[in-house]
């Protein structure tokens, strides 16, 4: 009996192993082509663009995030915790990069109005 066990859990085993394996390489895959995908007809504010400004990897939640609402312009209210939460961003890396690009971007527009507004 326990020779059976052992050799029903070395297959299960096996099993999991081929399962893990088909979803890492399906998550591959599923990322690689939402780089590629095409969002001008739900990003009218073009959205994947500024995500693909700080980097090409980024345009992954480009569909996440339009599917949460977001778009160009209201994209600088977000929070960190509403790109996580919302638009299911996991890696905190990435979302500190899209907050800091936020920010010099917000602080490209006000230097550039002041700057007009007062020539």
């Amino acid at each position: 009996m326990k020779a059976e066990y052992s050799k029903t859990s070395t297959e299960s085993q096996g099993d999991n192993n081929i399962i893990i394996l088909f979803y890492s390489r399906f998550t591959r895959e599923l990322q690689f082509l939402k780089k590629l995908a095409d969002y001008s007809s739900k990003d009218a504010t073009n959205l994947n663009g500024l995500l693909q400004n700080i980097g090409s990897e980024f345009s992954i939640y480009t569909y996440g995030m339009l599917n949460a609402g977001v778009d160009r312009e209201s994209i600088t209210a977000l929070k960190e915790e509403q790109l996580l939460k919302e638009c299911g961003i996991a890696n905190s890396i990435h979302r500190v990069r899209i907050l800091e690009t936020i920010k010099g971007k917000l602080t490209t527009t006000i230097v550039v109005s002041t700057f007009l507004s007062h020539s």
